[in-house]
């Protein structure tokens, strides 16, 4: 082994020193030098195997492999972390040698400027949206969902809602997304249309997600108190959602309940939309206005409020402690319970 080594020592010496330049200079492309030791370790780990059980093979060619094991874990070892490498890092020629081989910068902004194109691509915010559709003009041959969503509230908007019922099609065809939204919007649109018995057999026809069956149960029920009694029935798919449709019931519910039913009503709804947050945020991402989970629930216009709040705050229920509901023993606990909520938040601005 020592007079194969001094054999070809001198030439290896050479020829993994420029094997260890190649791979320096090439480091902005990856860790070539890295990769170059592991192959060699490896077999260098196989040959000493083979050198072990006295075979020719291994004595020829295991010193070989030893000394440029050496030369590239030393390479490895000096060249760390640096992405340019040694040598890039200290001559500025090997730097400036590099960036005109591989056109380092040229590629990078290249690369930024299409992640800027994709996040374009990509942004179907309501947002952008409401800026095309301020245009009011229908975008002429669309072709995405984009294009769609801004003609169908185009063509809403201006009454053409044979026009409006297409794009709205198109683009639950092309994307593929039902938010609650969107779909009230395209139910006006198709009932206007159609009538309302062809627009619960089109409700049928939907994709089952939780979006679409909540607008089912919003527009077939008979009343808005069945309607209440089917969302807080236990079984609801999304409780969230079911919730928030509480919350979206007119304060003419109140109207047909009894004491004892006003008083569940309004725990309910106190409960729900705290659970909730005040703008409903943990809705939000079922509907395509973020701020619509918000806007649906004011319905009260005398307060422009959730219906509960009026029943709240001028004391149908306020000041409960000295009411028949702290009186009764099924109602006790949940009394205690609601005055402390509105206590706490009605600093907040909720009851206001």
């Amino acid at each position: 082994m020592k007079d194969q080594i001094k054999k070809s020592g001198t030439l290896l010496a050479s020829i993994g020193t420029l094997g260890g330049f190649i791979a320096d200079v090439l480091t902005p492309l990856g860790p070539f030098t890295k990769w170059i030791f592991i192959i060699f370790i490896v077999l260098t780990i196989v040959l000493f195997i083979t050198y072990l059980k006295n075979r020719s093979f291994g004595k020829k060619y295991f010193p070989i492999s030893l000394i440029l094991s050496i030369i590239f874990g030393f390479l490895f070892l000096i060249n760390g972390d640096s992405k340019s490498g040694v040598l890039g890092d200290n001559i500025d020629g090997i730097s400036s040698m590099q960036n005109s081989l591989f056109n380092l910068q040229e590629s990078v902004d290249r690369i930024e400027n299409k992640i800027d194109v994709v996040s374009d691509k990509l942004d179907l915010g309501f947002d952008k949206i409401e800026e095309l559709i301020k245009l009011n003009n229908p975008i002429e041959n669309p072709s995405t969902p984009k294009d769609f969503i801004v003609n169908a509230y185009l063509f809403k908007s201006s009454g053409l809602l044979k026009k409006s019922q297409f794009s709205f099609e198109e683009y639950f065809r092309l994307a593929d997304d039902f938010k609650v939204d969107v779909l009230l919007d395209y139910c006006d649109v198709f009932e206007s249309n159609n009538g309302y018995k062809e627009l619960k057999a089109q409700l049928e026809l939907l994709p089952i997600t939780e979006s679409t069956k909540l607008v089912k149960l919003l527009r077939t029920s008979f009343d808005d108190k069945s309607l209440y009694l089917s969302l807080i029935s236990e079984g609801q798919e999304n409780e969230s959602l079911s919730k928030w449709a509480v919350l979206t019931l007119p304060p003419t519910i109140a109207n047909g309940f009894e004491r004892g039913e006003m008083f569940i009503w309004i725990y309910n709804s106190m409960t729900y939309h705290v659970s909730l947050g005040y703008y409903c945020e943990e809705v939000e991402q079922f509907f395509f206005n973020k701020s619509k989970a918000s806007d649906f629930i004011n319905t009260n216009t005398f307060t422009n409020s959730p219906g509960y709040f009026f029943y709240v705050d001028y004391k149908q229920f306020g000041q409960s402690t000295n009411s028949w509901y702290s009186q009764n023993i099924k109602y006790k606990h949940m009394v205690q319970e609601l005055d402390s909520l509105y206590l706490a938040n009605r600093e907040e601005g909720w009851f206001r």
